[in-house]
């Protein structure tokens, strides 16, 4: 405990500054405890959107496993959250009038392939602290036209959890919030 009351002295600038080491040693602690406290995702356009979406219209939704990278039983959870999040959230946000699960018809089709699922225990997120990365979601998100089948837009999307442990959006619903998101923001454009 000695240490933590010493001194150091720096040149800075010409200046001499004195850092006591434990101020230091909290300072950094707290960069470290803040860093990674939100969730995220980004959207990576493949095509943009062709024609303007009619708000008045319905959306047929589909989503999938697509050769995911991540567990099974990681990649179905993510899959349902998912689908139940976005049947929600294109409504709520104005996208689209209504929607629908597939096979149901709808005026358009939206599909969702789950190109990679992680989901980070509570447990490994206390144990690892931010070490054990965020819970996180990747897809292939394509929209047509149900009756011409012509793709309107199609992309990437990802979404992540925060890693900080001490976050309150950590869990693996957070990155599938993000997930949503994002497919919602690109279709609105």
């Amino acid at each position: 405990m000695q240490i933590l009351c010493v001194n150091i002295k720096a040149q800075i600038y010409g200046g001499e500054v004195v850092f006591n080491v434990k101020s230091l040693f909290l300072l950094m602690f707290s960069c470290f405890m803040l860093s990674a406290c939100s969730s995220s995702g980004n959207v990576v356009i493949k095509q943009p959107l062709t024609d303007q979406l009619q708000s008045d219209k319905s959306v047929s939704i589909s989503v999938k496993s697509l050769n995911s990278k991540g567990s099974q039983e990681d990649t179905e959870n993510i899959v349902a959250a998912l689908k139940d999040k976005l049947y929600s959230m294109l409504v709520s946000q104005g996208v689209f009038k209504s929607s629908v699960f597939s096979p149901n018809k709808a005026d358009y089709s939206l599909e969702v392939s789950v190109t990679d699922a992680k989901i980070v225990s509570n447990a490994a997120r206390l144990m690892l602290g931010v070490m054990a990365g965020p819970s996180s979601v990747e897809a292939e998100v394509l929209l047509k036209d149900s009756m011409s089948d012509k793709i309107l837009t199609a992309f990437n999307v990802q979404g992540s959890s925060a890693a900080h442990p001490m976050s309150s959006e950590t869990g693996y619903e957070n990155a599938v919030r993000e997930t949503a998101a994002n497919i919602t923001k690109a279709l609105k454009k």
